[in-house]
């Protein structure tokens, strides 16, 4: 679990994209996440989530697929590809247990990286780059966020 919300939240990818990624999409030792679904980009992974992941292919995934040739990259507790609503249970189910009472869902971890972005000074180009957005009409409403923080 840690391992998908700190790969959304780090990278800002959607949760389309996350539950799309097969095994081979990720280089672990460079440390990159290849998105060839939507718009064939590749993104960095910051190294203190690259260590999440790197133990979760080494130490987790093994044991939960279902078959040795799945090629989802994160997989439910059946071993097949983890779904969207799968995984806003489980975003849901820490919202809960963390006692947040706004509603949390996981295109709110990428609202949160590109919020935390621009408070913190990046180019508005910049961060259409990371999101991926084809139109900087798209990207500007994350502009207003640092304006009503």
């Amino acid at each position: 679990d840690r391992a998908m919300i700190y790969l959304m939240y780090g990278t800002g990818i959607r949760v389309s994209d996350l539950i799309q990624l097969d095994i081979d999409d990720i280089d672990l030792d460079n440390g990159i996440v290849l998105l060839k679904k939507r718009n064939n980009r590749s993104i960095s992974i910051p190294e203190e989530i690259l260590t999440y992941i790197k133990k979760y292919v080494a130490y987790s995934r093994p044991f939960m697929i279902d078959v040795n040739n799945e090629q989802a990259l994160f997989v439910n507790f059946r071993g097949n590809r983890i779904t969207r609503q799968g995984f806003w249970k489980i975003i849901k189910q820490y919202t809960e247990q963390s006692n947040i009472r706004k509603r949390i869902t996981p295109h709110t971890l990428r609202h949160s990286f590109a919020a935390h972005l621009i408070n913190n000074g990046i180019e508005i180009k910049e961060l259409q780059n990371k999101l991926g957005h084809s139109d900087i009409s798209t990207t500007q409403f994350y502009a207003t966020l640092s304006n009503k923080k």
